[in-house]
């Protein structure tokens, strides 16, 4: 039997072989919409949630476990600890891959190219518009009646191993209260994803500049289009595709230049350094401190150059795998060391990772 869970919106399984129910599998997606209404809220143009405690988030120590309750099954009032839900899907995206790389050999993609992918690329694009995936899978999801195995709203909080069964704590929102309870299985996969919680590197200055302006720290997952950014003075930090993404986006539109943190850090060794040479950014080197005294909003840089009067500051960095429902698996140098094949956790067999390669 298998029983999915999916948190951040991302397949987590569970998988046994011994408990025999009239259905065979059940899906725990943390939101009361169907799949598809649920899919389509994303891209929408609603403020990001504000970054809180960057220390914790520069220390990857932000996504800690959720307290257990003492009684289960049972309520408790509603658990306020962010779980980092939030889709970094802002509305006009598009895929920076070809289409073919991501689907099913019996499973092709259909879907019209948006205009702007054809102003952007031509009329052969390899690239489709976000929503063409969201109908993708959406599609592949319905058949077959699979969407009423799921039960939406519920978070998997706790991962144990007792004995030889996993002791799985779930906890589902009801109203302004949470509901929990336990289930047990014979083996759990892993497919939660790591591209949930940010990362943001120590800066001297930052949290003082958050305090003082908040919302003006953010990071790439939190970006939902251009239009916040008109007139506005940037600087965007990172070396891969999201900086890249999001420095080309505001060429033109934000104040002069897009200032961008890249000279002397890792470019993406498959999308390369091209966006940055765009004659609308500036490249710049590593941050050294930020200079929030007497009002100032002034980044500096390693070089001794400086960009005054900033107004956001999108870090690009990348994310913090984090795996708060299993506090027993340590995570080291952002990975989960002894997997066999990236996939097969040596201390017990019983447990898997599915897209533990790459993080």
């Amino acid at each position: 039997m298998l029983w999915f869970k999916s948190r951040h919106l991302i397949k987590f399984v569970f998988l046994t072989g011994k408990k025999v129910r009239e259905v065979v599998g059940k899906s725990f997606l943390p939101d009361l919409l169907t799949l598809a209404d649920n899919m389509k809220r994303y891209g929408d143009k609603l403020p990001p949630v504000p970054l809180t405690n960057l220390s914790a988030l520069a220390t990857r120590t932000a996504d800690q476990p959720v307290e257990l309750p003492t009684q289960i099954p049972g309520h408790t009032s509603r658990n306020e600890q962010p779980r980092w839900t939030d889709s970094s899907i802002y509305p006009y995206l598009e895929t920076n891959v070809d289409v073919v790389t991501m689907e099913y050999t019996q499973e092709p993609i259909v879907g019209a190219l948006s205009a702007r992918t054809i102003e952007l690329h031509g009329e052969k694009s390899p690239f489709r518009h976000w929503t063409v995936m969201r109908d993708y899978v959406t599609s592949l999801f319905k058949r077959n009646d699979y969407e009423d195995f799921v039960s939406y709203n519920t978070h998997v909080e706790r991962v144990e191993k007792v004995g030889d069964e996993w002791k799985i704590t779930l906890r589902r929102e009801e109203d302004e209260k949470d509901y929990w309870w336990v289930e047990w299985f014979d083996a759990v996969i892993v497919a939660s994803g790591h591209f949930n919680v940010p990362y943001v590197p120590a800066v001297k200055g930052l949290e003082e500049l958050e305090k003082q302006h908040p919302g003006s720290v953010l990071h790439s997952k939190m970006y939902r289009g251009r239009e916040a950014y008109q007139g506005k003075r940037v600087v965007v930090v990172g070396g891969s595709v999201s900086a890249a993404d999001i420095s080309t986006d505001l060429v033109g539109v934000v104040d002069s230049k897009v200032y961008a943190v890249v000279n002397g850090h890792t470019i993406n060794v498959y999308f390369g350094d091209g966006a940055f040479n765009n004659p609308g950014v500036a490249r710049k080197p590593t941050i050294s401190h930020i200079d929030t005294s007497a009002g100032q909003r002034t980044v500096h840089f390693i070089d001794g150059t400086s960009v005054q009067d900033v107004d956001h500051i999108i870090f690009g960095t990348g994310y913090s795998w984090s795996l708060p429902f299993l506090p027993d698996v340590k995570i080291r140098n952002n990975r989960v060391p002894g997997l066999y094949q990236n996939v097969v956790y040596q201390q017990d067999p019983t447990l898997l990772f599915v897209g533990a390669v790459s993080v």
